[in-house]
């Protein structure tokens, strides 16, 4: 991980010990949000259908879903509702559907530029 930290700031956002229940949790302040971010999540299943990150959530409910379901045991990346695409949403959540799923840690780098 050494090397995807040294592509983003200093010191990453961090979230510990959010845990939801047949819902979805804004991960608050500037630090949790931004139009790229790198991200390094863990999670503990309880009971939960589906669990995960929603990203670039924004007003009008637009969000990119980022999740795992426990019943096909699949990764998947919903971005149905991921708007537009110019790029003004910016906020992160986490997610549990059918249950019960709490995240344990999250870092998330913004990168750095490649422009001067």
């Amino acid at each position: 991980m050494g090397s995807l930290a040294s592509l983003g700031d200093k010191r990453p956002a961090t979230a510990s010990g959010v845990t939801v229940r047949s819902a979805s949790t804004p991960l608050i302040g500037p630090s949790a949000k931004g139009k790229a971010l790198d991200i390094e999540a863990t999670f503990s299943l309880e009971d939960a259908d589906r669990f995960g990150l929603k990203v670039r959530t924004g007003a009008g409910g637009e969000e990119t879903v980022i999740g795992y379901d426990t019943t096909s045991q699949e990764l998947y990346a919903d971005r149905t509702r991921s708007g537009a695409g110019d790029f003004t949403s910016t906020g992160v959540e986490v997610f549990a559907e059918g249950g019960s799923a709490a995240l344990n840690r999250m870092q998330a780098w913004q990168p750095k530029s490649i422009w001067p």
